[in-house]
């Protein structure tokens, strides 16, 4: 299995995606549980041009069965609770691995900067011990941030549920830096995927 992930590596480093997808393939079907493998499989047969929508939904479908099982510890009874608060501000999270200068980063602050304070709060989780001006930029706008690079999902999602958050974005796809697994445990009511990943996740 590392053998053919090594080599899918390589090759889509050099271009040559027809090998990297057969070799991506070759790695998930030794090993089904995989995350890595059907990750990168999903990710890269985008490159095919035989492959159409039908093919990615189908990857999609497995990847979302397989890192995003439900898990019988979650807060969804909890947070269903919550759904009558008194609360005067929308408060949204966002998972990220690229609140630092990335395309995604530059995008969301833009949007983020131009709404009303008065109406929303954003709470910030970032993937990631890089820091830069782009990084302060979002703390400045921040109800709270958290780094949550050296959290497990279930703690990660703890954290979530106690901010009480309302909405949850998860800004990565299966891009590099992910935390998909935390949106197992349904820390808040409504989980979106957004603009990180181009295409369907199957969530």
């Amino acid at each position: 299995k590392e053998l053919h992930l090594n080599i899918g590596f390589a090759s889509k480093d050099t271009g040559l995606y027809d090998i990297t997808i057969k070799h991506y393939q070759a790695a998930n079907e030794l090993d089904p549980t995989d995350e890595r493998s059907l990750s990168c499989l999903l990710f890269n047969s985008h490159k095919d041009p035989a492959r159409g929508f039908a093919d990615f939904q189908k990857l999609a479908i497995e990847y979302s069965q397989q890192v995003l099982t439900q898990v019988e510890d979650n807060y969804a009874e909890a947070v269903k609770q919550r759904l009558d608060s008194t609360k005067t501000k929308l408060r949204i999270g966002f998972v990220s691995a690229d609140l630092h200068y990335h395309p995604v980063s530059y995008y969301l602050y833009k949007v983020l900067a131009r709404m009303n304070q008065d109406d929303f709060e954003f709470v910030f989780y970032h993937n990631n011990q890089y820091k830069d001006d782009l990084t302060q930029d979002y703390k400045s706008l921040a109800y709270k941030y958290h780094a949550i690079d050296q959290l497990s999902a279930k703690d990660a999602a703890k954290l979530i549920f106690e901010d009480e958050i309302d909405l949850l974005f998860d800004m990565s796809g299966i891009t590099k830096g992910h935390r998909l697994g935390l949106f197992k445990y349904k820390a808040a009511p409504v989980q979106v995927s957004h603009i990180g990943y181009f295409g369907t996740l199957g969530m």
